[in-house]
């Protein structure tokens, strides 16, 4: 039940971030069509990509592993 709570805020939050874009007459489209903005989500993307092999990827798997450990223990004293 928690979870649909959060997903009918994001929701929210996105019908809300939209009106205000057509409020200010900005384009969605039109934005996101740009050979410009493509290059820089391009940029942005590959960049992320980098951080997350080079830096996170090993020890979020570490945690989520400990994570799944913890909870077989649980299911199994349970």
């Amino acid at each position: 039940m928690r979870g649909n709570k959060g997903l009918i805020h994001l929701i929210l939050l996105i019908i809300i971030v939209v009106i205000i874009l057509s409020y200010l007459g900005i384009n969605i489209k039109s934005v996101i069509e740009r050979e410009t903005f493509k290059e820089n989500f391009d940029y942005v993307w590959d960049k992320v990509k980098y951080v997350w092999n080079n830096y996170l990827e090993r020890p979020v798997e570490y945690l989520w592993d400990v994570f799944i450990n913890i909870l077989e223990k649980l299911k199994n004293s349970g």
